[in-house]
């Protein structure tokens, strides 16, 4: 039901595929928490029957050997670009600033387009938490930064289980 792809690693299934933005170097593996409890979700469970061939398909920028810088960014754009959910976690311990980036440009990119659902949340400690949430409220006054682990994480399952609906109808002939 759920498929990890760490870079530089693809996949050739087809599903709901998000890409967990945030923090890799000096702050905590939080990436690790945040699969362990989507794999964990019952509310996958009592979604998806057992003969429905749907994925989830996390694209997992923390891999354990880290590929070539180039490759790597390549490898984060290309993921983001597939996926239909990009979440994005400001960790505590670093300012993550690559992170801040990513979160700008698709911020930006997605300004009343509604291509891709973003699902934000920063760390009670992110120091910059304050200027994530006034540049997102000057953005996009529709999006809201969760300001706890606990709250992001519900609102991606949210995310995701309404995904899967819209994915079950957009491929109605696949499904038994």
């Amino acid at each position: 039901m759920i498929e990890i792809v760490q870079a530089p690693a693809e996949t050739t299934s087809k599903g709901i595929k998000l890409f967990i933005a945030g923090g890799i170097r000096n702050c905590p593996q939080w990436q690790d928490e945040l699969i362990k409890k989507l794999t964990e979700e019952q509310r996958f469970k009592d979604e998806i029957d057992e003969d429905e061939d749907i994925k989830i398909i996390v694209f997992n920028p923390r891999c354990k050997d880290i590929p070539e810088e180039k490759a790597q960014v390549k490898w984060e754009f290309d993921s983001m670009k597939k996926s239909d959910i990009i979440s994005f976690w400001f960790s505590e311990g670093s300012v993550n600033p690559i992170t801040l980036l990513e979160y700008g440009k698709h911020l930006k990119s997605n300004m009343g387009m509604n291509i891709k659902h973003l699902v934000v949340g920063c760390h009670p400690n992110y120091e910059r938490k304050s200027n994530v949430i006034y540049q997102t409220e000057l953005e996009r006054k529709d999006l809201k930064v969760n300001e706890d682990f606990d709250s992001f994480y519900e609102e991606l399952v949210d995310n995701l289980i309404g995904s899967i609906s819209g994915y079950r109808v957009r491929n109605l002939s696949k499904i038994k």
